[in-house]
């Protein structure tokens, strides 16, 4: 499944309303009502997408004022050695280095993401300046291989090994 921004989105609803739904309501006022639907959703879009900005800018900036106490409680605490300045540390240090499960669910949505941009670009093979195209697939295929052979460092069997490398 690909993930569209949220204002690409509402204009492919805007679009599907305007051309294949509208024409096939019969009553005026069938047409009205959807029409006013797409005002709505016009006029929320723009927000919607502005608040994400916002929450993106927050998140950053939440980041950094963190960050920052985090480098200076790593002083004091080189100072003072005291417990609770530990915690705090260690309180802080979980937000830049998150749980395995949150990043496995990270990663996991990225793969997905990955798969459905292969296909995209696959798609696009005709439409896209040939040196683009190659370029973009050449970084997909070093990235797999990058991947691959980080998990063949985990298998036991030296045959796998052998058979990767023919």
């Amino acid at each position: 499944m690909i993930s569209f921004p949220i204002d690409i989105l509402f204009q492919r609803i805007i679009h599907t309303l305007e051309k294949d739904i509208i024409p096939l309501l019969g009553s005026p006022f069938s047409r009205t009502q959807a029409t006013g639907i797409i005002s709505l959703l016009s006029n929320i879009a723009p927000r919607l997408e502005h608040r994400c900005d916002l929450l993106r800018q927050e998140t950053e900036e939440n980041r950094d004022i963190l960050k920052d106490i985090l480098v200076a409680i790593r002083e004091e605490k080189k100072a003072s050695q005291n417990e609770r300045i530990t915690q705090l540390e260690d309180q802080l240090i979980k937000v830049f280095a998150p749980a395995a499960e949150i990043l496995a669910e990270e990663n996991k949505r990225l793969l997905r993401i990955l798969v459905d941009t292969i296909r995209s670009l696959d798609s696009l093979e005709t439409i896209l300046p040939p040196s683009l195209y190659i370029s973009l697939k050449d970084k997909i295929k070093g990235h797999l291989r990058r991947q691959l052979k980080r998990e063949m460092a985990f298998l036991t069997s030296t045959k796998f090994g052998r058979m990767s490398s023919a």
